[in-house]
């Protein structure tokens, strides 16, 4: 059994407030509406098109749920309630047993009011709030859009509030789901979006080992129309690019890669679509087979396709809090696999050790670090004094100060 204490606590903490400055930003939000509008498309159990007519259409129905919980505040405010929040039943409870204690204390009285305004805490709108508050308020309304576009669509189906809600959840990755394994609910804790991408997991795998025959072909359609063969009709456009081959794989494999031309027909650049960050291993899996066909080797298709499927699994659960100084030991970006410092840069002066890349700030803050040991120290003069990598302290910087935290070091 893992105890919590003072230093569990702390990394956990580490872990959820990276999370947030990453899910806050401003990249991060709009291409997670676009993930969120395509796994939708295919995890809707109402199709595009059903017998009772159009269902769950990409873009649109993510539209419409974010107009309703604007336009509609009070609908927003009851999905959240009956489910659709991922921890929402929790704050529904602590929040009335606050209220009937006032109502205990207070009696019946005007103050009784209390009831009310407590239970207009959950998902209150941000009118009169610091604008922080309505940017975090404009964040959780794009992450709900698609889920409530659902349930809207299983409302006008005649479902319950309830049932509504829980399919409404189901459309997309439930963060709010965990298993009973304490280890793994421990490193979920601790590690960055390792819960994400073990919900990511198993929501994909029920797709195909749950419902029936019907349900699993319609499944399959949908994957194959929304998401394989863009895939492949981009593979054969960029395969002969230049600049296409020289693109990281990551980069390949999380986004549909969109190329543009001038009119004299000359290639002027990419536009990146992300690919739903779960199903898009299914998009992978094509590219890989083409281009090991492509190239005759399987061995080609066996490296793309474990390449891709590593980027939705947890990976190395290292805790967050202690990650990137294992990384710097190791030498090596577990995520990536590029080392921290490169054996070029590592025959260099640790002081002389920046990349055109290093903040100008991880530089300064080096050289301070360094000064500051050797005063304490009380290292020699003429004696070779330790310093510490600018590469290191940026690597530090980048791997702590996540999302919009890296906007004011970049600034």
């Amino acid at each position: 059994m893992i105890e919590k204490n003072w230093l569990t606590n702390a990394s956990s903490w580490l872990a959820r407030i990276s999370s947030r400055a990453i899910t806050y930003s401003p990249p991060f939000v709009a291409f997670n509406i676009i993930r969120d509008t395509l796994a939708g498309t295919v995890n809707s159990v109402f199709g595009i098109v059903n017998k009772e007519g159009v269902g769950f259409v990409p873009g649109w129905t993510t539209a419409k749920g974010l107009y309703t919980s604007y336009r509609h505040n009070n609908t927003y405010r009851e999905a959240l309630i009956n489910g659709l929040g991922y921890s929402s039943r929790t704050q529904d409870s602590a929040i009335v047993g606050q209220s009937i204690n006032d109502i205990l204390k207070y009696g019946k009285g005007p103050e009784s009011k209390a009831y009310v305004s407590s239970l207009k805490k959950v998902a209150n709108i941000a009118i009169g709030k610091p604008i922080w508050r309505k940017y975090a308020d404009f964040v959780s309304r794009i992450e709900y859009a698609t889920r409530l576009g659902e349930y809207k669509l299983a409302k006008a189906a005649g479902l319950s509030d309830v049932a509504s809600s829980f399919l409404g959840r189901e459309v997309a990755t439930d963060f709010g789901m965990k298993g009973s394994n304490r280890v793994l609910n421990f490193l979920s804790r601790n590690t960055m979006f390792l819960n994400a991408g073990l919900q990511g997991l198993y929501r994909t795998g029920r797709l195909f080992f749950e419902g029936t025959l019907k349900d699993r072909a319609r499944v399959a359609a949908t994957i194959g129309a929304t998401i394989v063969a863009p895939e492949i009709y981009l593979y054969y456009t960029n395969k002969d690019l230049r600049q296409y081959k020289e693109l990281d794989e990551r980069i390949k494999q999380l986004n549909f890669c969109i190329p543009t031309f001038k009119n004299d027909g000359s290639f002027d650049g990419f536009i990146f679509i992300p690919k739903p960050y779960d199903l898009g291993i299914f998009a992978n899996i094509a590219t890989g087979i083409m281009d090991g066909m492509y190239k005759k080797s399987d061995g080609v298709t066996a490296k793309y396709v474990a390449e891709s499927f590593s980027l939705i699994t947890p990976g190395m659960p290292i805790p967050s809090g202690v990650r990137p100084f294992i990384e710097m030991m190791f030498n090596k970006n577990f995520y990536s696999g590029a080392p921290v410092i490169g054996m070029y840069e590592m025959r260099k002066l640790n002081e002389l050790q920046v990349r055109p890349s290093t903040r100008k700030i991880a530089v300064e803050m080096a050289n301070g670090a360094s000064n500051i040991f050797n005063f304490v120290a009380r290292s020699k003069e003429g004696s070779l004094k330790p310093t510490m990598s600018p590469i290191t302290m940026d690597y530090i910087l980048g791997a702590y100060l996540t999302g919009l935290a890296q906007y004011p070091v970049d600034i």
